[in-house]
């Protein structure tokens, strides 16, 4: 059944009139872009919803369950025609690496994102409105040169000899510059290159499919046709639960261990997570510390401890490196702490982040070297891909092959428009759809007495039989009638509205266990810790 949740526009969660018009216009936004996938064809549940976690407005927001979903059931199918894709892709042409299909997903968004007013869709809209260069490979080169100053490398060189993650720059100028001759001067240019870097899947730009977060210990959805291997063309872009899903949980995609995300198991972790999407990811973490020949995963525990599991077994050389490095970032922190960013040169979300980033590592570097887990030297026999414990990196010419998947930063809460349309389109039965909504969103701003808002209530019902149909049977098309009434009707309906979103071989390991307490635990925690705490509060 169509239904609109009056919980996003409990006006008492914000708290002045900037609150409330950012609300209206996320509204108007995400609204008209649900409307769009579904009057071009697809489908978005009902049972879903977009908000902030724990109904914060300065918390980041996410896509939660309104209602209980089964196991395997359908939440999102987006068609064809909405996807962003290289020209070459859309006409049935397959190039690899960096070549045709990079360059053209990157035109093609570009023009989504610039398109004129009559033209741009939702969610060019909403790629539009992403923060601007936020992930590491695209911050300015003062930010840049002090993180690899963070990681102990070199910029424009990387390195082995660093802390991960190296080579930050190569998405931009060893890629995009070298391989689409494209132009690195343009901000524009530049901001459509990182979007597809940190928010594509596989080749493509799908809507309402990057508006779930990731975190790998509450992974609970997944892909529904694999994109290598099925004809999107003809299926869609679609995502289904893997496991029954409770009504108030959050839906969580994991960027490096989906269902088709094979490719990644053995290499891709925390600071590649950082490095592509932006963001430090929560337990459980992988650290791969190629120069120590280290490899470690990090899961927090009820307790407050942080269980740590070696994933090879560790060396006396290998955490005597990192003990070396322990004390060179502490000495980072002794010089830089108490500087401001704009002395720097550096951006306020660069040097958020960055801090961010040397939390965790230094976080890991601690729980990794405190270790009583006893020292072999067998790692230094097992050559270069001594990493490889689980699966394959999918990887030619020396190059990791990165599948880059989405970040999840900005999304809404429940809102909710016409089901998926019928056979045909019919004005009438639109605007049926449509009323309800529109009467309970007036009146929630009414109650709230934050707006002097009027409006008669209408009462109607959708055809839920719909939204059945359309998750299970899908045959994308595209009706530019159905969206543009759509919102020509919110237009009319919401006057004075404000507008605003290499390896593939394996090796045998033994795997240990052990419990060992450290900042997250109960008592004793690090002052340095405490400190990098305050920096980034």
């Amino acid at each position: 059944m169509v239904s609109l949740s009056a919980r996003f526009f409990a006006l008492s969660q914000f708290g002045g009139d900037g609150d409330v018009k950012r609300a209206i216009s996320a509204f108007y936004t995400y609204l008209a872009w649900i409307c769009w996938v579904r009057g071009s064809g697809g489908f978005v549940s009902d049972k879903i919803a977009f908000r902030h976690i724990n109904d914060d407005p300065t918390a980041p927001r996410g896509v939660f369950a309104v209602q209980d979903i089964d196991d395997g059931e359908t939440l999102a199918i987006i068609p064809w025609d909405l996807i962003i894709k290289s020209p070459e892709r859309a006409a049935g042409k397959v190039h690899d690496r960096w070549s045709h299909d990079d360059c053209g997903v990157i035109e093609e968004t570009l023009k989504a994102m610039t398109a004129s007013e009559d033209d741009i869709t939702p969610y060019g809209k909403y790629l539009l409105s992403q923060p601007l260069n936020y992930t590491v490979g695209f911050w300015t080169e003062a930010g840049q040169e002090l993180f690899v100053n963070l990681t102990g490398g070199t910029l424009h060189q990387g390195g082995s000899n660093a802390l991960p993650p190296t080579d930050i720059d190569d998405q931009l100028i060893g890629e995009f510059k070298k391989v689409c001759d494209g132009d690195v001067t343009d901000p524009m240019t530049v901001q459509a290159v990182m979007l597809v870097r940190a928010r594509s899947d596989y080749e493509y730009m799908v809507p309402i499919y990057d508006m779930f977060n990731h975190d790998n210990g509450k992974y609970n959805i997944q892909h529904k046709f694999n994109p290598y291997t099925s004809p999107l063309e003809e299926t869609g872009y679609g995502v289904i639960t893997t496991r029954k899903i409770n009504a108030g949980e959050e839906l969580y995609n994991s960027y490096n261990r989906c269902n088709i995300c094979d490719g990644y198991f053995d290499w891709f972790g925390t600071p590649e997570v950082f490095q592509h999407y932006g963001f430090v990811e929560n337990y459980p973490q992988r650290w791969l510390f190629d120069l120590a020949r280290v490899k470690v995963e990090l899961t927090a525990q009820d307790d407050g401890q942080v269980k740590v599991k070696f994933l090879v077994p560790p060396s006396k050389r290998g955490i005597d490196v990192l003990s070396k490095e322990l004390l060179r970032l502490n000495d980072f922190a002794n010089k830089y702490q108490h500087k401001s960013y704009a002395e720097l040169g550096m951006r306020g979300l660069e040097w958020n982040s960055m801090w961010e980033y040397y939390d965790a590592i230094h976080v890991a570097l601690t729980y990794t070297t405190e270790s009583t887990e006893p020292l072999v030297d067998d790692v230094w026999a097992l050559g270069d891909d001594w990493w490889v414990q689980e699966g394959t990196t999918a990887e030619d010419e020396d190059e990791h092959y990165v599948l880059t998947a989405l970040i999840l930063l900005l999304s809404t809460q429940s809102i909710h428009c016409f089901a998926p349309p019928r056979s045909q389109f019919s004005l009438p039965s639109v605007l049926n759809d449509v009323t309800p909504h529109v009467s309970d969103f007036i009146s929630t701003l009414l109650s709230s007495d934050a707006l002097d808002v009027s409006s008669d209530a209408v009462s109607t019902l959708a055809d839920p039989a719909a939204v059945s149909e359309a998750s299970d049977s899908f045959s994308p098309t595209y009706s530019k009638a159905s969206y543009y009434t759509t919102l020509a009707l919110y237009v009319a309906s919401f006057p004075g509205l404000w507008s605003q979103i290499k390896r593939s071989t394996t090796a045998k390991v033994k795997r240990k266990t052990y419990v060992s307490p450290g900042e997250n635990a109960p008592e004793g925690g690090k002052e340095l810790r405490q400190q990098a705490g305050e920096i980034m509060a």
